[in-house]
């Protein structure tokens, strides 16, 4: 056990160095998604300065993940909609609605809901990156996917990511009957830091 102890801080150095390196990559790599997470851990335990020059290189990587990830074939559903609501102090997020049945659509049968947030460590991911999977949750389910996209650190520091997804699924819990989902049987979804929200 006291083997073990000694391991965690030596272990804690190695990433952090490689998030550095990865971070400061002008590509991203396979760890990008490793990168992200130890960015919060290191935004905990050292400190990340919010100013513009970090801002701005976030706000680039995230722009890179996305066009890297949107260069992917879109899976086809019946209809997809893009909506903004209000959350804290008025603050307008996006929220992406797919159904996945026509048919269902024009009769206007009502589908279980899943509401879907993204992850990225916090910092990274978007609606946008996660766009095919909530289109193959779609299809294979035969369920109406509404997906979250919510304030991101640093520019917003936490909890303001929280109280957007919480708005959020209020929201689609009352809103979901308007776009032919069923508020009896939601499901709350996510990959990662989606995964802990939800």
């Amino acid at each position: 056990m006291t083997f073990l102890k000694r391991l965690w801080l030596p272990f804690l150095t190695f990433v952090t160095t490689a998030t550095f390196y990865t971070f400061r990559s002008n590509e991203l790599s396979p760890f990008s998604f490793i990168t992200s997470k130890t960015a919060i851990l290191i935004a905990y335990f050292q400190g990340i300065e919010k100013n513009e020059k970090n801002i701005d290189f976030i706000v680039q990587k995230r722009e890179l993940l996305e066009t890297k990830l949107g260069t992917a074939k879109k899976k086809q559903v019946a209809k997809v909609t893009d909506i903004k609501i209000a959350t804290e102090n008025n603050f307008k997020i996006p929220i992406r609605v797919y159904h996945p049945n026509s048919t269902a659509l024009s009769l206007g049968e009502e589908r279980a809901v899943v509401i879907y947030i993204h992850g990225g460590g916090w910092v990274f991911g978007s609606i946008e990156t996660h766009d095919n999977i909530c289109r193959g949750i779609a299809l294979v389910s035969d369920s109406l996917v509404i997906s979250i996209g919510y304030r991101q650190p640093p520019e917003h520091p936490f909890p303001a990511p929280l109280k957007d997804c919480i708005a959020a699924i209020k929201w689609a819990q009352k809103n979901a009957k308007k776009h032919g989902g069923d508020v009896n049987r939601v499901a709350v979804i996510g990959d990662s830091t989606g995964g802990e929200v939800a």
